[in-house]
């Protein structure tokens, strides 16, 4: 969380590399044959890391994870699915924040180079969901196939701070504790295709895709308030504000795609 001088560390401080810690790993799979023609399979997976109290750095991580996924098959020419998956990531972490520039340290109790009154807790927790449907589907003898799918993904991230202490005069920038703007991604795909056996070993077929893509991240809400612009790179506009985050250069789109296709195997 903080980067200190050799001659100045904090030794509260949590060492990134050892540390005592208790790990709760659990996971349960069940696959269930209802029927000839219809199966569910399932999982949980649990995993939590408590990090020993007392020093800054990582308090805890979890992740906790579900999916399901049906399947029915009425036919050697028909196969219908359905899947769901859920993850959830959460983490916890202590950080501390040093005087501001010009500040004298250790005069006094309270102007020590690190306070502890300058103490931030933050709270980070993503869930990420998605949704998958398809179908696939033949005549006698493959003459006509049809596969089709869609699926939606839905991302949301979370993240709280707080300050349990008064906030110092003399630091109000580095103990200030604000709640980031909450950040979500949708993705969605709609596949389908025909395709027309002319004869054994040739085929010709059609295909769509439709995938409109939505975002709210830190560039398009109130974080994008950074001093940094555009620069000219080769001539071209470069948006120096998504290299901050990630490099996520792309905002909302929808696409729209046909193709036609022709299968030839010998």
């Amino acid at each position: 969380c903080v980067v200190l001088r050799p001659d100045r560390r904090l030794p509260l401080l949590r060492r990134y590399d050892e540390t005592a810690r208790k790990q709760h790993d659990g996971s349960l799979w069940a696959d269930v044959r209802m029927s000839r023609e219809l199966t569910l399979s399932a999982s949980l997976r649990y995993l939590r890391n408590d990090y020993a109290e007392g020093f800054y750095g990582l308090n805890f991580d979890e992740l906790r994870s579900a999916t399901a996924e049906l399947t029915w098959t009425p036919g050697e020419r028909g196969h219908f699915y359905a899947n769901y998956s859920h993850q959830q990531n959460r983490l916890e972490y202590l950080g501390i924040g040093h005087l501001i520039p010009g500040a004298v340290p250790g005069v006094t109790a309270c102007c020590a180079q690190y306070p502890i009154a300058n103490t931030w807790d933050r709270d980070s927790n993503s869930h990420l969901d998605v949704f998958l449907l398809g179908v696939n589907l033949a005549t006698d003898g493959e003459r006509w196939m049809f596969d089709g799918s869609y699926s939606i993904s839905d991302a949301r991230d979370v993240i709280h701070t707080s300050n349990p202490f008064p906030i110092q005069a003399n630091s109000p920038l580095t103990a200030g504790a604000y709640n980031y703007p909450d950040t979500k991604n949708r993705y969605q795909e709609l596949l389908a295709s025909v395709t027309y056996r002319i004869r054994p070993g040739l085929q010709v077929g059609v295909r769509y895709r439709y995938e409109p893509y939505a975002v709210d991240d830190f560039y398009l809400n109130n974080m994008s308030a950074y001093p940094q612009g555009s620069l000219t790179a080769g001539g071209l506009p470069v948006n120096v504000q998504r290299y901050i985050f990630l490099n996520s250069r792309y905002g909302n789109y929808t696409a729209n795609q046909v193709a036609a296709f022709v299968r030839y195997r010998y």
